[in-house]
């Protein structure tokens, strides 16, 4: 059973713990080894991503990895009934993908890290899930950081959040042979050849 609104309070107003909190977010059983899994339906933290806030303190979280999860966010804008608590009210209308990272980014401690892994939008493995509510490729996270927004004409966009990202695109070996540019060419020309999209985002220190 989810842990209740009332819980998830709780563990927001508490006061800041000392030991670093590693959180794996739609873990399943599979935990990753050093971290605490997230995960609606199985595990000690039964949490509902998809609900707002997430259940931690600002600047709080140590590092967090989130595998094969954000490609099942709804494809839809954040509703009044996703939000239980005010402090997240500011979402409301915002795109789920878009919601998601902020609270990332909010609960996340200056300069540490996030890794995302998804299934590349020009892979077979995008929509074999049934289930899978978006695809992503690698121009879908230049919204995640401020310059590149600006860069691309999207600056105007209320996002409140600023990560640095590396991608790094996983598939067919023959990638591992190529030059810079010859993979880059690939990852822009070829179906198939990439499989999967793993991204570290930083949160930048202020200052």
């Amino acid at each position: 059973m989810a842990q209740s609104i009332e819980h998830l309070r709780a563990v927001i107003s508490s006061p800041a713990g000392a030991e670093e909190l590693r959180l794996d977010f739609g873990s399943g059983p599979n935990v990753k080894e050093g971290f605490t899994g997230v995960d609606l339906l199985v595990g000690p933290e039964k949490i509902d991503l998809m609900r707002f806030p997430l259940p931690w303190r600002t600047d709080s979280v140590s590092e967090i990895n989130c595998r094969h999860f954000i490609q099942y966010l709804p494809l839809r804008n954040v509703e009044p009934g996703d939000i239980y608590a005010p402090e997240a009210e500011r979402l409301i209308g915002k795109d789920f993908f878009i919601a998601f990272f902020e609270e990332c980014y909010r609960i996340l401690a200056p300069g540490r890290t996030m890794s995302v892994n998804c299934p590349n939008a020009s892979s077979d493995g995008a929509c074999a899930d049934p289930s899978i509510r978006r695809t992503m490729n690698q121009f879908t996270f230049i919204f995640l950081n401020k310059d590149q927004r600006h860069a691309n004409g999207a600056g105007y966009l209320p996002i409140e959040m600023d990560f640095h990202y590396v991608i790094t695109p996983i598939g067919a070996v023959e990638l591992t042979l190529l030059s810079d540019d010859a993979r880059a060419r690939k990852f822009n020309e070829c179906r198939n050849m990439i499989h999967e999209l793993q991204v570290v985002l930083t949160k930048k220190v202020s200052g």
